[in-house]
């Protein structure tokens, strides 16, 4: 799974092998010196994808499955030890991007991951749990 997979995000522009079949590679010189993004690279790929969360984001319009797919995506890329570059991991970080069953988004750091621990205090308090009803944890 790569950032341009559309069931994180939908919106990457990747052109449409389906369409184009392999002649649009014998092109490539061409698409290449109009603009085209033609070689992977994870840096590049890596801005497109912060760009596209934070947009993402601050229309508050990250859903469920963006989150799970976001999530085992992170994961992969951790197994693989791959390094993310520093705005990538200040943007995850500092968005509010996860939904809470106060009805609100929030970042990271400013949730709580609701667990058997929580039970005693969660009926007497307000607190910013993940809306696992939402992402269907119930």
């Amino acid at each position: 799974m790569v950032f341009g997979n559309p069931s994180v995000f939908g919106s990457f522009p990747i052109r449409d092998e389906n369409f184009y079949r392999s002649s649009i590679f014998s092109m490539e010189k061409e698409l290449k010196k109009i603009g085209v993004m033609v070689d992977f690279k994870f840096e590049d790929a890596a801005k497109e994808f912060t760009r596209t969360f934070k947009q993402q984001a601050s229309s508050s319009s990250i859903r469920k499955e963006n989150v799970f797919s976001f999530l085992e995506c992170f994961r992969k890329l951790k197994k693989l030890k791959v390094k993310f570059p520093e705005e990538l991991r200040s943007c995850i970080r500092k968005e509010k991007w996860l939904r809470t069953r106060l009805g609100d988004y929030r970042s990271p750091n400013e949730c709580i991951l609701f667990g058997t621990d929580w039970e005693p205090i969660s009926p007497i308090s307000i607190l910013p749990f993940i809306n696992d009803r939402r992402l269907g944890l119930e």
